[in-house]
């Protein structure tokens, strides 16, 4: 990647400013910054930068493209635009009627999944990874699989075993490891799983709550984001798509069975294909074992051996649901997961990473970024109120439902 002199100065002026300035120990490179001039239009002067002053440049640049270090025992985050740019494509918004471009472009948009961070320098880790690494659950367990199992054993052993009575008593296998997983998740247990949602003013919602105010001089502060991607990013990592593919000889089996008990019930031969159909096939397979298909690949042995998977009611066969729906929270907010197997690296890593092994080496990026300035939240807040997108929409309360319901009726 080629830069410019003025981003490359930039960019080592955020180094400086934010305590570079105090690990540098060479002088002759004091010396050398102290000469760097601007010129009257604002760009920096070329002739006041010598060899040693664009070594330095040239180096620090050098670690910002470079992905973040990348640790079992550490939680890392972008630390430039630059640098956030290796995973990304972004878009930067600075003004209320950039915003407002944006947002009419995505407010009605169909099979986008949006995400909203409070900080644009965060990376998409789970709020499971979070708490492994901070709180170093890798040093008191055997393995992340073996922390999983235990969680979805715990999670339906408490209060008398309520969970498991609530998913079998509404119809869901508590079997089904995902739907267990999908219940903590609602209700603030860190899990593997990441939010995402079809809705932009939604996920708006989500990225301006507890902003705070830049803390350094770090140009990525100034921003909160909305990271986006189309739904067909997923296709081949849709568990809906794994189960197909893995289920396809069975199907077969099934429907070469069911062609048998016909001809054998004296069907004419050109009925067969009306009789038969795919569709057919599926739904019968579907209603004869998709519920006990289902609970086994949504085991947590199965799910661990699946670098990423991405998960929507919305999107599966109408007999063959993940059972995620296992709270009121879930229709507003117009939400799906995705997995991330890994106990310590961002979603980002995983398709950037199979992509160095692909014949043509060209980088897979994750998704779009909108990183906005946090100076246009209030903005942003108003947008998003009017469409009556506030906390009662996003968590609506059960028990202030009932209550108000007989209040206004009495």
């Amino acid at each position: 990647m080629q830069l410019d002199l003025d981003l490359k100065v930039k960019l080592f002026n955020e180094y400086l400013e934010n305590g570079g300035i105090e690990k540098i120990v060479f002088p002759e490179l004091l010396k050398s910054l102290l000469k760097v001039k601007s010129l009257p239009n604002g760009k920096v002067n070329p002739t006041t930068v010598d060899s040693i002053a664009n070594a330095a440049m040239l180096a620090y640049v050098g670690t910002q493209l470079m992905e973040p270090f990348n640790s079992d025992t550490y939680l890392s985050q972008y630390e430039t635009l630059l640098q956030k740019s290796i995973f990304f494509t972004q878009t930067n918004i600075e003004t209320k009627e950039e915003f407002d471009e944006v947002f009419e472009k995505y407010i009605d948009s169909k099979n986008i999944l949006f995400r909203g961070l409070n900080e644009a320098k965060y990376r998409l880790y789970s709020s499971l990874q979070r708490e492994w690494i901070t709180s170093k659950l890798y040093e008191k367990h055997s393995s992340y699989e073996e922390f999983l199992s235990t969680l979805v054993k715990n999670a339906k052993l408490q209060e008398g075993e309520i969970l498991s009575k609530y998913l079998n008593k509404i119809g869901i296998d508590s079997e089904n490891d995902l739907a267990v997983l999908s219940f903590l998740q609602h209700y603030g247990c860190p899990t593997p799983l990441l939010d995402w949602t079809y809705s932009f003013p939604n996920a708006l919602f989500f990225a301006i709550q507890n902003l705070k105010k830049p803390e350094g001089k770090w140009e990525i502060e100034k921003y909160f984001c909305v990271y986006y991607l189309e739904e067909e990013f997923f296709e081949k990592a849709s568990l809906q798509q794994i189960f197909d593919i893995g289920l396809k000889k069975q199907k077969e089996k099934l429907k070469n069975e069911f062609i048998e008990h016909v001809k054998e019930s004296g069907v004419f031969e050109g009925l067969m294909d009306k009789l038969i159909t795919p569709e057919h096939i599926d739904k019968m397979f579907y209603l004869l074992h998709g519920k006990q298909l289902m609970t086994y690949m949504t085991k947590i042995e199965k799910l661990v051996k699946a670098p990423m998977l991405y998960f929507s009611d919305d999107k599966t066969d109408e007999h063959l649901k993940y059972n995620l729906n296992t709270s009121m929270n879930i229709v507003n907010q117009n939400g799906v997961f995705t997995w991330n197997a890994s106990p310590t690296k961002p979603i980002e890593h995983i398709p950037f990473e199979k992509s160095k092994t692909n014949e043509d080496n060209n980088k897979v990026l994750f998704s779009k970024c909108i990183n906005i300035n946090k100076e246009l939240a209030r903005h942003v807040k108003k947008r998003i109120t009017k469409l009556g997108i506030n906390e009662k929409y996003i968590y609506p309360d059960a028990w202030k439902i009932s209550q108000q319901a007989f209040a206004k009726t009495k």
